[in-house]
C-alpha cells in the first residue's frame, strides 16, 4: 500500500492545499460563467417582419426595451459584482502568492 502524501501535512496544511486546489478548480468555472452572462447581458436587435405592414405606432424600441428590461439590469449588476470579486479575489491570490513563495524561499 502506498503511504498518502497527504499525510505528510499537517492538517492546516491540507486545508490550504484543499482551499488552493478548490479555488483553481472554480477558476474555470467562473471564466465560462462570466462569459455566459455577457453574452446573455449583449443586447441584440428583435426579428424584423417584413411580412407585416408597420403602422407609427407599431414600431419597436429594441433598445428602449433593453434598456428597461429587468433582468437585464439585474445580469449587469451581477457582472458588475462578479468584476469586483474577481479583483479582490486577484489581490488576495497574488498575496498568498508572495507569501507562499517567501515561505519557500531561503
Amino acid at each position: 500500500m502506498k503511504p498518502n502524501l497527504w499525510d505528510a501535512y499537517d492538517s492546516f496544511d491540507r486545508e490550504a492545499l484543499r482551499t488552493a486546489e478548490m479555488i483553481q478548480n472554480l477558476a474555470a468555472d467562473v471564466i465560462e460563467l462570466y462569459k455566459t452572462g455577457v453574452e446573455l447581458n449583449d443586447p441584440s436587435p428583435g426579428a424584423i417582419q417584413y411580412e407585416q405592414s408597420i403602422g407609427s405606432s407599431d414600431i419597436s424600441d429594441p433598445t428602449g426595451n433593453a434598456a428597461t428590461n429587468p433582468r437585464r439590469h439585474q445580469r449587469s449588476n451581477q457582472l458588475k459584482a462578479t468584476r469586483i470579486a474577481l479583483s479582490k479575489s486577484l489581490r488576495d491570490v497574488r498575496h498568498a502568492l508572495y507569501n507562499a513563495a517567501a515561505a519557500a524561499g531561503p
